[in-house]
């Protein structure tokens, strides 16, 4: 279980840094460049198209920090057995919703694979830009499943019941 976390992490880390890492270096080029005249034609659809991969790609690294939105007024009230159980329904909530994300996204990247979309100015395959739906989307559900995982491990090492 600790490798494939580990494993997961290092990819989303490397995904992301390299996903803000080359926009900001674009965009930084292309700014001192317009200073001088020049501009890199494709410099804002590469932004474009990073702020996408940074953006999907850190639905699984969100979900591992607990970072998504959530409101915890009825939750902070709850006993231990009732947090446990919602820990519960909102992992599987997250899986089902993933395994919605998945499903689209693989249908986006299809309707663009086929008629070969490209993207303007980079002239890039779309269903590069848009695969990295369905990646994020498996990137959340492995997350929401490890999340499962240790939820009831935890209630297996407690020896408390199971849910």
């Amino acid at each position: 279980m600790k490798s494939i976390e580990k494993v997961l992490s290092a990819f989303e880390k490397t995904m992301l840094i390299a996903g803000i890492m080359s926009g900001a270096v674009v965009l930084f080029i292309n700014v001192l460049l317009r200073n001088v005249g020049l501009s890199i034609v494709w410099a804002e659809e590469f932004a474009k198209f990073s702020i996408i991969w940074i953006t999907f790609g850190g639905c699984g690294a969100a979900v591992r920090e607990k970072s998504h939105m959530n409101i915890s007024a009825l939750y902070d009230i709850m006993n231990k057995s009732m947090k446990k159980a919602l820990d519960v329904f909102i992992n599987l909530a997250g899986m089902a919703f993933s395994a919605f994300m998945l499903y689209y996204g693989i249908r986006l990247v299809e309707k663009t694979i086929a008629p070969m979309q490209v993207s303007p100015t980079m002239q890039l395959p779309m269903w590069i830009v848009y695969i990295s739906v369905p990646l994020g989307a498996v990137l959340m559900a492995l997350r929401y499943g490890t999340n499962l995982v240790r939820l009831f491990s935890k209630t297996a090492d407690s020896g408390e019941a199971e849910i």
